[in-house]
């Protein structure tokens, strides 16, 4: 049976470094317009689903072009 994490934005995903323990898992979703980069102790690598809505998927396809 895979072992699923979702992970959110919010600012307290800063106040301990689980970052090992989230990669350990088999799936981790991520939404929005996360940020892993620089922050890898907190919140790990690993991102198998990434979940958007709307606005988010405008800004992203906007940053990319």
């Amino acid at each position: 049976m895979n072992k699923i994490i979702l992970i959110g934005n919010a600012s307290n995903v800063l106040d301990l470094e689980f970052g090992n323990k989230i990669d350990e898992f088999d799936i981790v979703v991520r939404f929005g317009r996360f940020q892993v980069t620089g922050f890898e102790e907190f919140v790990g690598w690993k991102c198998t689903h990434w979940i958007l809505n709307n606005t988010d998927f405008v800004h992203y396809h906007l940053e990319q072009n």
